[in-house]
C-alpha cells in the first residue's frame, strides 16, 4: 500500500520572513505586477530569491518556493523550498482560481510561472503542477472540478511520453465522465522550455 505524503499547515505568518514587493525578472517574464501581489509574491534578500507561496485546495499555506533571481550556474539550486511541500499533492492556482475552473474548461500547466502568466494576461482556468507528471491526487482535484475540457499544456520540449502519460491517468480515472482531454501542441515559434 502506498503511504500519502503528511501535508504540513503552516502559519501565515512565516510570510512576513520576506519583502513584501514585486520584482522585475518575473515583470520580464509577462507576469504582472498584479499577478504578483494576487498569488502574494514575496523577496528574500538574503538569498536572492524570489519566495513563491504554495497554496493546498482549501487555500492553506504548506509550502514555500524559493526560485533564485538571476541564472543560476554552478551550485546555485534554480529552485528550493525554504518550506518544503510534496508537488504531488498540491495544485498551484486551485484555490485562487476555484470559481473559474469549476464547471469550466481548465487548463493545467507545468509550473507555477505559467498559472500567474495566464492571471496577467487575463486567464483564471489554468492549474500548475509544479513538475511534469500527474500524481493520483492531481486527478483526484481536476475530477472534482468537473470540468468540461482538460488541456494538458506542458512546457515545449517535454517528450510525448510524459504528456501521454497524463493523459491516460486522467482518461482512466475520468472515464465516466463526459469531460473532454485535449493536449496543447506549441508551434515553431515557441521556444524550448516555453510556459
Amino acid at each position: 500500500r502506498k503511504s500519502t505524503p503528511v501535508i504540513t499547515v503552516y502559519p501565515e505568518t512565516i510570510l512576513n520572513e520576506y519583502d513584501n514587493k514585486g520584482n522585475l525578472r518575473f515583470l520580464d517574464d509577462h507576469i504582472s505586477l498584479e499577478s504578483q501581489r494576487f498569488f502574494d509574491l514575496r523577496y528574500d534578500s538574503e538569498t536572492d530569491r524570489i519566495i513563491i507561496p504554495i497554496r493546498n485546495e482549501y487555500g492553506e499555506l504548506v509550502g514555500v518556493k524559493g526560485r533564485y533571481n538571476g541564472d543560476a550556474e554552478g551550485d546555485i539550486q534554480k529552485y528550493y523550498y525554504p518550506y518544503p511541500v510534496s508537488s504531488s499533492q498540491i495544485l498551484f492556482g486551485y484555490s485562487e482560481n476555484y470559481a473559474f475552473l469549476q464547471g469550466n474548461e481548465v487548463l493545467v500547466c507545468e509550473s507555477e510561472k505559467a498559472v500567474m502568466q495566464a492571471y496577467s494576461y487575463g486567464y483564471r482556468n489554468c492549474l500548475g503542477l509544479g513538475s511534469h507528471t500527474l500524481s493520483e491526487k492531481h486527478v483526484q482535484l481536476i475530477y472534482q472540478l468537473e470540468p468540461t475540457k482538460v488541456i494538458m499544456a506542458m512546457d515545449k520540449g517535454l517528450k510525448d511520453q510524459f504528456i501521454n502519460e497524463n493523459i491516460n491517468a486522467l482518461r482512466n480515472y475520468t472515464r465516466m465522465s463526459d469531460m473532454e482531454i485535449w493536449k496543447w501542441i506549441p508551434g515553431d515559434e515557441i521556444p524550448d522550455k516555453a510556459s
